[in-house]
């Protein structure tokens, strides 16, 4: 069996909760409570829940942050 794929290859990057504190200088759990409160999303893939790197990136970006 052959797969075709279409378009440019997707550019992806799925951070932990622990990433994401490390990034922010923040607990793992603020950014649970940054995910509850709807500052960026999560993502469950299999068992994990992650955050999109993009996801991360804008919120910076809402914060004034240069990225």
């Amino acid at each position: 069996m052959e797969t075709e794929t279409t378009g440019a290859p997707l550019d992806f990057r799925a951070l932990s909760y622990g990433e994401v504190a490390e990034r922010l200088g923040v607990s793992r759990k603020s950014v649970q409570r940054l995910v509850k409160a709807g500052e960026f999303r999560a993502i469950r893939i299999g068992g994990s829940v992650r955050v999109a790197e993009e996801e991360l990136r804008l919120y910076l970006e809402r914060q004034g942050v240069s990225v």
